[in-house]
Order: C-alpha cells, then sequence, then structure tokens
C-alpha cells in the first residue's frame, strides 16, 4: 500500500480505517495504537447509545400511540360514578329558583321577575365558563395541572370585563320589559329583583369557575355539600325576610343573593381541609401574562357556549313573555310554570350525563385515547336517547298521565292551542336541533380531535 493510501485510512474517522492500516503493515508506535483503542471504543459505545436512544424513543412513541380497545362495561361504570353527583349538584343549583318561586306564592309575578337576571346575567356568565369544560377536563387527561390554573385566571378575566354590560341591563331592566311588552308593575318588580340579586352574581361566576376545575378532575362530592348549604340559606333567609319583615318580594331577592355569596366563600374552609385539591393546579400562583395570552383561546370555546346556552335559556323565557300576553294569560302563566319545572327537573337528569360524558371524553382526549373517547360519546348518546324513550312511555301510558291528556283536549279548544301551542313549537325546535348535533357527531374524526386537544394543551 503506497504511503498516501496509508495516511488516508490512518486518518479515517472510522476505526476500521484505523485497524485496516495498522493490517496492512503499517508501522505505528506502541503508544498510538494503544491510545487508539480506547478511543475506538468510545466511538463505538457513543454509536450504540444513540441507537439504542432512538429505539427506546421510537418504541416509547409506539407506545403511546397504541392504544387499547377499551371496554364499554369499565365506562359506563366510570361515567356512572360522575353522574349522580353531578345530577344532585345540578338539582340543587336549580332548587333556587324553585324557591323563589315558592316564597313568592304567586307564579306569575315571581316568575316574570326572576327571567330577566336569568337571560341577561346568568346565562351569559354560566355560557362563557362552559369554555372550562374543555380545557380543563383535556388539560387533566394530559397530566398538564399547571394549565388548568391558567384557563381559571383567564376565565377571570373574561367574566370580569362582562360583569360592567350584566350589571347596566340588570339595573335598568324595566326599560327593557317594557319595550317587550310587559305590564309596567311586572317590569317595575322585575328590576327591583334584578338589583337587589346584583351582588351575588360576581359570587356566583366565581364559584362557577371553580365548580368547572373540580369537576374535570372528577371532584364532586364536595359541590354537593355546597350547594346544598347554599339552598338551606336561601330558603332561612328567603323565609325570614319574605314574611318576618317588611322587604316583602326584594327579601326573595336578598335570599338569593345571601346564597349565592356562600357558594365560593364554602369553597375556603374545603381547601384548607384538602390543600393538594387546590395546589395541584394552582402550581405558579398568579400568571397574569399568560392567562392573557390563553384569553383567545376562553373565548374561542366560550362564546360559542355561551350563544348555545343563551338561545337555550332566552328559547324558554320568550315563551314565558308570550305566555304572559295570552288571553288567558293567568291560566297560561301557571300551566307554563308547572311545564316548566317539570321540564327543568327531568333535565337535571340528561345534565348529569352530559357533564359525565363531556368530563370522561376531555380526559380521554387529553391522554390521547381517541378509542376510548369515541365509545364515551356513543355511550351518552344511548343512554339519552333510552332515558327520552323511557320518560315519553312513562307519560302517554301512566294512567294519570292519560287522563291530564283528555283533560288537555278540551282545554286545547278553548285557549286555541295556546300555550300547548308555544310548547309544541318548542320541541320541534329541540328535535331539529338534537338531530342536527347527531349528524356534525357521526362526521367527527376522532384522531384529528385528539391531536387538537394535544396541541391545545401543549400551548
Amino acid at each position: 500500500m503506497s504511503l498516501s493510501s496509508a495516511k488516508l485510512h490512518n486518518t479515517s474517522a472510522s476505526p476500521l480505517g484505523r485497524y485496516g492500516a495498522a493490517a496492512d503493515n503499517e508501522q505505528l508506535p506502541l503508544l498510538s495504537h494503544a491510545s487508539a483503542t480506547p478511543s475506538s471504543s468510545s466511538a463505538r459505545n457513543a454509536i450504540a447509545t444513540r441507537g439504542d436512544s432512538t429505539l427506546i424513543d421510537i418504541a416509547n412513541q409506539h407506545e403511546r400511540n397504541v392504544e387499547a380497545d377499551p371496554r364499554i362495561s369499565h365506562e359506563f361504570w366510570e361515567m356512572l360514578s360522575l353522574v349522580y353527583p353531578v345530577v344532585v349538584t345540578s338539582a340543587l343549583e336549580f332548587l333556587p329558583g324553585l324557591t323563589c318561586t315558592i316564597l313568592a306564592g304567586h307564579l306569575d309575578s315571581s316568575y316574570n321577575k326572576e327571567y330577566f337576571a336569568n337571560i341577561s346575567a346568568y346565562s351569559i356568565g354560566f355560557g362563557l365558563s362552559s369554555a372550562l369544560d374543555t380545557l380543563c377536563s383535556q388539560a387533566y387527561g394530559a397530566k398538564r395541572y399547571d394549565k388548568i390554573g391558567i384557563y381559571f385566571q383567564s376565565g377571570l378575566i373574561v367574566i370580569g370585563v362582562c360583569l360592567l354590560p350584566i350589571f347596566l341591563l340588570n339595573w335598568y331592566s324595566e326599560g327593557f320589559l317594557l319595550y317587550l311588552g310587559q305590564e309596567p308593575h311586572v317590569a317595575r318588580l322585575a328590576q327591583d329583583f334584578s338589583r337587589y340579586s346584583l351582588p351575588g352574581v360576581p359570587f356566583v361566576f366565581l364559584y362557577e369557575l371553580f365548580r368547572k376545575e373540580l369537576q374535570a378532575q372528577n371532584i364532586m362530592q364536595p359541590l354537593v355539600v355546597i350547594a346544598l348549604i347554599g339552598n338551606i340559606v336561601t330558603i332561612v333567609a328567603g323565609y325570614v325576610l319574605a314574611y318576618h319583615t317588611g322587604l316583602g318580594f326584594d327579601g326573595i331577592a336578598i335570599a338569593r343573593t345571601l346564597g349565592n355569596i356562600v357558594l365560593p366563600l364554602l369553597l375556603i374552609p374545603y381547601f384548607k381541609l384538602y390543600p393538594h385539591h387546590l395546589t395541584q393546579w394552582w402550581c405558579d400562583g398568579w400568571s397574569l401574562k399568560e392567562a392573557w395570552f390563553h384569553v383567545g383561546l376562553f373565548l374561542h370555546l366560550g362564546i360559542p357556549g355561551m350563544l348555545q346556552m343563551v338561545m337555550e335559556w332566552w328559547a324558554f323565557e320568550i315563551i314565558s313573555l308570550m305566555a304572559g300576553v295570552l288571553p288567558n294569560s293567568l291560566i297560561a302563566m301557571s300551566a307554563h310554570a308547572v311545564l316548566l319545572n317539570v321540564t327543568t327537573v327531568l333535565y337535571m337528569v340528561f345534565v348529569g350525563f352530559s357533564v359525565a360524558a363531556n368530563i370522561r371524553v376531555g380526559n380521554c382526549l387529553g391522554a390521547n385515547e381517541p378509542k376510548k373517547a369515541q365509545m364515551v360519546a356513543r355511550l351518552a348518546m344511548m343512554i339519552a336517547v333510552s332515558i327520552s324513550v323511557f320518560i315519553a312511555f312513562a307519560l302517554f301510558t301512566l294512567p294519570r298521565c292519560r287522563q291530564a291528556g283528555r283533560r288537555r283536549d278540551l282545554e286545547r279548544r278553548r285557549l286555541h292551542l295556546g300555550i300547548e301551542g308555544l310548547w309544541i313549537d318548542l320541541g320541534l325546535g329541540v328535535i331539529i336541533s338534537a338531530s342536527t348535533l347527531v349528524v356534525l357527531f357521526s362526521r367527527w374524526k376522532w384522531d384529528e380531535l385528539t391531536e387538537d386537544a394535544q396541541a391545545r394543551t401543549a400551548k
């Protein structure tokens, strides 16, 4: 071999080049040969280490992407464990409004007084906070607990900005109600009720944000206890202020405010007893800069949720307005109030399953489990349809329901489909909405939804 060839082999980056030069009887110094041996060994170890690391990364990625087939029985019981506390909590949150109606003693007057606060305050705040249903459940599934605290702070910013227009609308609600055709004395009472209810609005919104955070982490039981205590405060205060003071109807509104104020305050001793339920997601304290950065994401999900809730609530409230201007307004409003209360009670069951399904689907998407998320969504829909069929069957087959139906036939001729016509229209609207959602659900691509959730929690 030529000298140039030997030099080429000797300067090669590959260890084989060095050994090849020695094999061709190139005279290398002993010290040089000895120093080359550990160098070549280190190179081989480095290559092996890089190769093993690459294989491990590929294996881990493959393991993350491979999802075991979910079991429907396991998911059913998992969802059922969430449904019970959610249904109870939702029912307890509905009771303050019913308590106001009962304490007032006049279904038409009391209901008209409270409905403006529902459509101009609660529906807006609760709708915007629905963004946390998606964000927090996915962050919890992805084990990005710090994101839960950031989303909470983003919610505080958005809800805080919305408080001013909410206060203005409710403070001057009499003019809006008069414009909508309500009687002057009813509009005046409604404005007084709204004004006395305003101090409790920020507190109930704050509690709603905390409730979303805890539910996303599958923490349900404390919310039941807190809602129960809040109802006790509302009932006791309402009875005392309405019947044992000169406040009358205004005392009922003040009682509602006191019940709302109590809700977030009760979280203070709870977090004292269970601090890890707070510190787990409130990791770094206030991070307003990052919270502002996520306000756009919060609004991206919160505004559609708000519009959906606003239209849903306003549909019932608009029917209440229309029932109040029917020829037989007293009968129509009384019948409407009964129907609305019964519908709301039945609705609590569906709320329980929807919230439980939302939590489970969000957790699964955040944990990169699209198969399980799809199964949970389908299971929730099947349960909802089954319950609907059962309730409809019971309403049309029970003896008392059939007698009520015959009485409604007689009343229908007298009212000319008045209140029933309104509820038929409402039912048709619900059918159209549900059918549209089923079509959209069938076209979802769960792998893409999982990727969106992963990207969202990684921001």
